[in-house]
C-alpha cells in the first residue's frame, strides 16, 4: 500500500530495523507529560490530536524512559503538521513498538506540497497466525526504527493511525521543514559578504592616501 507513483522497487527504500527499545534518537521527543491533549508542540511541529503515555517496560515507552511517546488504541489517529502550519516538511524516520499481535501503524493521508494528497505509504503489522500481508511485518513488544527512504518528503500533513486491534506507541521522530535555510550557511554568507565590504573600504582608503 504505497502512495500513487511508487513503484515496487522504490518501495525497498522503505525500510524498518529492530533497535530493541526505543533508543533511536530524533530531533523530535515529547515530554514527561502523559495524558489526552488537543495538540502537542514539539521540536517545530504540530501533534493533533495527542495521547502521551510514559514508562519503561515491555508495551511502554522505552527501558528506562525518560521522556513520553504517543499512545494509539485502535483508529485512533494523529495528524502532524508545522507549527505553524504551512512550510512543506520530510519525514525521515521514527520509532515504533506494537503492542498486541494485532497492531497495525499506518502512515496515510499524506497532502504533498502543491496541496494533492496522497494514500497510505506504509503499514507496519504484527504477524497474526504467522502471516503478515502488509508491507512491513514487526514482532509485538519490540521497538523498530521505521526509514521512510524519501517516500513522506514536501508533504504539509502526515496522519498516523492504528487500523489493528492492539495498541501502538511512537517515540522519538527525525523530521525537516523543507522552507529552513540552515544556519550555519547563512551565516557563511554573511561574513562573506561582511569581509567583501571590509576589503573594498580598506581599498579605497589606500587609494585616497
Amino acid at each position: 500500500m504505497l502512495f500513487a507513483g511508487a513503484t515496487a522497487a522504490s518501495a525497498a527504500s522503505i525500510t524498518v530495523s529492530e533497535i530493541g527499545d526505543s533508543s533511536f534518537v530524533g530531533n523530535i521527543s515529547f515530554s514527561q507529560t502523559t495524558g489526552t491533549f488537543d495538540s502537542i508542540s514539539a521540536g517545530g511541529f504540530l501533534f493533533s490530536p495527542v495521547r502521551l503515555v510514559s514508562g519503561a517496560g515491555a508495551g511502554n515507552c522505552a527501558i528506562g524512559a525518560s521522556t513520553s511517546c504517543l499512545a494509539f488504541n485502535q483508529n485512533e489517529t494523529t495528524t502532524m503538521t508545522t507549527d505553524p502550519a504551512g512550510p512543506a516538511f520530510n519525514l525521515n524516520a521514527l520509532s515504533f513498538v506494537l503492542v498486541g499481535n494485532t497492531a497495525e501503524l499506518s502512515v496515510l493521508n499524506l497532502a504533498f506540497d502543491g496541496g494533492e494528497d496522497g494514500n497510505v505509504i506504509v503499514n507496519v503489522a504484527t504477524p497474526k497466525d504467522r502471516d503478515c500481508l502488509v508491507d512491513l511485518c514487526a514482532e509485538h513488544n519490540t521497538w523498530y526504527k521505521l526509514d521512510f527512504g524519501g517516500h513522506a518528503d514536501n508533504v504539509t500533513r502526515i496522519v498516523f493511525d492504528n487500523t489493528g486491534e492492539g495498541n501502538l506507541r511512537i517515540g522519538a521522530i527525525d523530521a525537516t521543514s523543507t522552507s529552513v535555510i540552515p544556519l550555519p550557511a547563512a551565516g557563511w554568507l554573511l561574513l562573506g559578504g561582511l569581509g567583501a565590504l571590509g576589503a573594498l573600504g580598506h581599498r579605497k582608503r589606500k587609494v585616497t592616501a
